[in-house]
Order: structure tokens, then sequence, then C-alpha cells
């Protein structure tokens, strides 16, 4: 049994067995010690008359300290898990052992302790003897019966002699030596034992702790891997989902109100959960790392921009004013994840403000761009400052309406900073309003900003468009969505349906899912269509699928890529961008 081994049996308290074992392998040591110190008691007599004799004693005491050895000792180290039994029936022998050697050495102190009138002898043979019983304290540090089972015989011999010598002082000061001895041992069998108890504590919680880490690192993987399965097949009903409550949008022309509340109740509704299904994916990729950040030199105007333009909409219904005053600035950053910060930023200010004005501003500070959103809204209070990035934290909707969402938008915006390296701060004023800043490194270099052409608004009336997909619900939403601009529409669900309701004519784009249920996917099938029309026909593939493998795959060709659920404004401007 390794004394350092923590598997005991349920049958014992840890903390005694540590105890134990602490004991147990100090046997082999005391063993050898108290052989050693006894050959020089021995050799310091080699020239008296008790040479033989002592001789004699010593080889008595390696004899019984082999047999402690092949009796006690070793048995109880192949023990692999030793029971409460095995430490008791050993332990008892181990005390039978100590008081046997006590004896042993009080016998030879009887025996042979040279008188006084041989000052060199007896001073070394006193020496010896202090020297054996102090040594042995730490082998006793954690059994206090066990040291006094072995000193009281050893000092009591001395005593003995030194009393028929006539040397009352000494008498004296060996009962001196016995209580203090005693109180020492006393004194450090507890705090040893404290010592003991408090690292089998410690083992015992760092286990627990361990455990409950892995447990959760379990749960962890178990949701991720959850998501990542889940999300292809929950992204096609809202996809379809979205697409129809479009189409129904576009073709309802009714003055009914109660039929024009339903609908829009309906697109609430359908927001909400397509807000929160995209906010718990992007938690999971985060936590997945399936995330990466692309830096880039970009204008920052072109990154707000059309941020402002998206929610002056929503702005304008509350009475707000946006107060935004353009700076030719350029960053270095990730455009996709620092437009989703400040959008989230820019749409919690309109969300929380009920009167007043949202100002973003920009300034350079110690070589940086510091973007702020303020406005003059309600406010946070100071107590949750800290903790208005947590997941799922949310201040103003304690009632847990999910039209206000579920709390994890700060939570993705801190993410999505840190891993930009853009620090985020907030201040707020309870009534007053709040403040987000958000710091940007400044490129060095110049870039060429893009010019938006006029084709981009251009309708989509007239334009043969072909649409795959194995399910037939996203395909109907999708040709409802299409038609709805005027495009000319062949649905398919398999590459050979495609070739066959187009024929020798060529479709002006194609629109095909990712994921299909055969044995070619999306790239592979507008592969297959452009060598069959011998055209390199623009295509847009339509995936629930936010991997890099798929993103890596997609950069080495010239197709466009657009995430379920789709946005039919976004659908909207791809298809006309791949057109130009």
């Amino acid at each position: 049994m390794n004394p350092q081994d923590t598997s005991f049996t349920p049958d014992i308290d840890p903390a005694e067995a540590r105890k134990y074992d602490v004991m147990f392998s100090h046997v082999w040591f005391t063993g050898l010690f108290s052989i050693a110190a006894m050959l020089v008691c021995a050799l310091l007599m080699a020239k008296t008359e008790q040479f033989e004799a002592m001789l004699i004693w010593v080889s008595i005491n390696c004899v019984f300290v082999a047999a402690r050895w092949l009796i006690v000792f070793k048995p109880f180290t192949k023990l692999s898990q030793p029971t409460k039994r095995d430490y008791t029936r050993n332990y008892y022998f181990l005390l039978g052992s100590w008081f046997t050697s006590g004896v042993i050495w009080g016998t030879g102190a009887y025996l042979f302790l040279p008188p006084a009138s041989q000052p060199a002898l007896f001073v070394s043979f006193m020496t010896i003897y202090v020297g054996v019983t102090t040594g042995n304290l730490p082998n006793f540090s954690s059994s206090t019966i066990a040291g006094v089972l072995f000193i009281y015989p050893s000092i009591l011999g001395l005593t003995l002699r030194v009393w028929e010598y006539g040397y009352g002082f000494l008498v004296v000061i060996a009962l001196v030596y016995i209580v203090y001895i005693t109180a020492v041992l006393m004194r450090l069998t507890r705090v040893i034992g404290r010592a003991i108890s408090l690292d089998v504590q410690n083992e015992a919680l760092l286990k627990q702790v361990t455990i409950e880490k892995e447990n959760v690192e379990i749960i962890s993987q178990e949701k991720t891997r959850f998501l990542a399965a889940a999300s292809h097949d929950l992204r096609q009903p809202l996809n379809s989902l979205g697409l129809f409550l479009y189409s129904l949008r576009q073709k309802f022309t009714s003055t009914d109100r109660d039929k024009d509340e339903d609908l829009r109740g309906a697109e609430n509704a359908f927001k909400a959960l397509r807000d929160l299904f995209a906010s718990l994916l992007e938690i999971s990729r985060f936590e997945d790392g399936a995330i990466s950040a692309e830096l880039k030199q970009i204008e920052l105007n072109e990154i707000l921009q059309p941020i402002i333009e998206e929610l002056s909409p929503a702005a304008s219904a509350k009475d707000l004013t946006i107060v935004y005053q353009p700076r030719s600035e350029t960053i270095v950053s990730d455009p996709a994840l620092l437009s989703r910060i400040l959008r989230n930023l820019l749409d919690n200010a309109i969300k929380f403000t009920q009167y007043g004005s949202i100002t973003i501003e920009q300034k350079l500070v110690e070589g940086q761009l510091c973007v702020s959103v303020e406005d003059t809204g309600i406010g946070i209070p100071e107590n949750e400052l800290s903790n208005i990035f947590d997941e799922y934290h949310q201040i103003a909707n304690k009632r847990r309406n999910r039209r206000e969402g579920i709390g994890l938008g700060l939570s993705i915006v801190k993410k999505m900073s840190e891993l930009l390296n853009h620090p985020i701060t907030v201040e707020s004023e309870l009534g007053r309003g709040s403040r987000f800043t958000i710091k940007l490194p400044i490129s060095s270099n110049e870039v060429t900003t893009n010019q938006t052409s006029d084709q981009f608004l251009s309708p989509l009336y007239g334009v043969n468009a072909l649409l795959i997909d194995d399910e037939l619900d996203v395909l109907m939403g999708m040709t409802a969505v299409m038609e709805s601009w005027g495009c000319e529409t062949v649905h398919a669900e398999t590459l050979e349906q495609a070739i066959e309701q187009f024929g020798q004519s060529e479709p002006d784009i194609i629109l095909c899912d990712f994921r299909l249920h055969q044995s070619r996917n999306g790239l592979q099938v507008v592969e297959h269509l452009r060598e069959q029309f011998d055209s390199n026909i623009p295509a847009i593939i339509i995936s629930g699928d936010r991997s890099e493998e798929l993103k890596s795959a997609l950069a080495e060709t010239d197709l466009g890529l657009l995430s379920k659920p789709v946005n039919p404004a976004e659908l909207h401007a791809m298809i006309l961008s791949y057109l130009d």
C-alpha cells in the first residue's frame, strides 16, 4: 500500500487510514536506525567485558526488526485496497512491535549503561538514548500511543540503572524528560492529525470539483453537439415559415384590421423565434471555438451607415433622433463581426429609449478610434453594470417577454469584442441613459472606398431562377418570395429534375441548398449544371451549416453563401449583386 494512495474502502475514514499509512511507512527506516544506533553502543563498549553480551543484544534486535518487516510491513504493502480490519490488525501488531522495541532498548540500558566513573562512555550512552527517543518522534506523529509504548520502556530501563548508581538528580531529570517528551508528542500528533485531515478534505474537494467540472464539460459538449446536429433540421421549417410569411405579406391587401393584426403577430412571433434560434447557435459556436476573426482594413462609415439606415425606421417610429457625423477613418477589424456588435448596440439603444436621441460619436484616443453609442434611455443601475454582459441576464425584462429577447445579445457582443481584441466599456446613469464605447485599432494604410452601384436597386423582373432543395416547404416558400419580385422560377428537388425542367435553356441564377438527400452536395450540383450548360452561371449556396470547412470550400469558388433562415432582403441584395 503506497502511503500516498487515496483508494480506501468505504468502511474506513480516509483521514484515519492516512495516519496509519504514515506510521507504517516509517517501519523500515526506524528498524535500520535502531540497528545502527545499537551497533554504535556496542562498538563503544568493544574493550569491555560486556561487548559479547551487547552483540547478542544487537542480534536480538536484528531478528526482531526482520520479523516485524516480514510479519507486519511487507504483507500490508501488498494490499491494493486495505479494509478497516486490515488497518486495525496491522495497527495493533505495530503497537506491539513498538512496545517490544522499547523493552529491548530499556533492557540494554539497564544491563549495559556504564557508571559515571567512565564519563566518556556514560555521556555517549546517554546521548545515544536521548537521540533515539527524540529522533523517533516524527515516526510517532500520527499516534501518541505508539510513541508512549516505545519511549517509556526505553527511558524506564535507563532510569532504573541510574537510580541504582545513586544518581538521584539524573532520575529527576529523566522523569522531567519523560513528561516533556510526552507533551511534545501529544502536540505533534494533534498538529499532524489536523494537517492530514485537511489534506484529505482538500483531496476530496478537489476530486468533487474535478468531477463536477467534467460533468459540466460533458453537458456543454452534448449541448454543442445537439445544436450542431439539429441546426439544419431546425433551420429548414424556420426558413420555410419566414418565406411564407414574407410572401403572405406581399400579397396582403385586405383592409381588415383584425387580419392585419393577426399577420403582424405571426411576423413578430417568427422574428422572436428566429432571433432566439440564431442567438443560441451563436453562443454554441463561440463555446465550440467555431468562430474566427478575419481582420481587414475597412472604412468604418461603410459599416455604420447601412446599420443606421436599417434601424432608422424603428427610431423614427418612436420619434427618436439618430445623431451621427460620418468620419473618414480606416480601421482594422472583421467587417461581419464588427457590424454585428454595432448593430446590437444601436438596436438596444433604440429599444430602451422612449424619448430623446441616440448619438454615435467617434474620437481618436491614444492612437485608437473610440466609437460610442449613447442614448437618453432608462439607464442601468450601478449594481447591474458588471452583469449586463452575462448570458441570459436582463434588467428590464424580468417577466421574460420573448419579444424583448432572452438576454444573449450583449453576451454575444462581449464575446465578439474579446475575439477581435476590441475592448468594450459601459457607462450609465439610471434614468438618464447609457453609453457603450468600443475601441478600434486605426489602420496605417488608406483603403479605397467601394462605390455602391445604382443597379443594386434594380428590380428582378424577368430573371430566370433555378431553385434546388430537397425540402418541398422550402421550395414553395422560396418560389413565393421570388415570384413576388417578378422572377420566373423553376424549382427542383434533384439535379436530374433541374436538368429535365430547364432543358437546353440556361437559368440566369441558381439557388441551391448545400445538404441534399443524395450523394451530391450543393457545390457538386452547381458544378455539374455549369458543365451541362457550358456556362459559368451565377450561383448562391443556401445552408444552415456555418462551419469553417464550408466557408473555406466556398472561398475557393465564385459562389455566394446565404445562411438559413433566409432573410428576404439579404437574398434580394445578394441575387442583384451576383447578376451584376
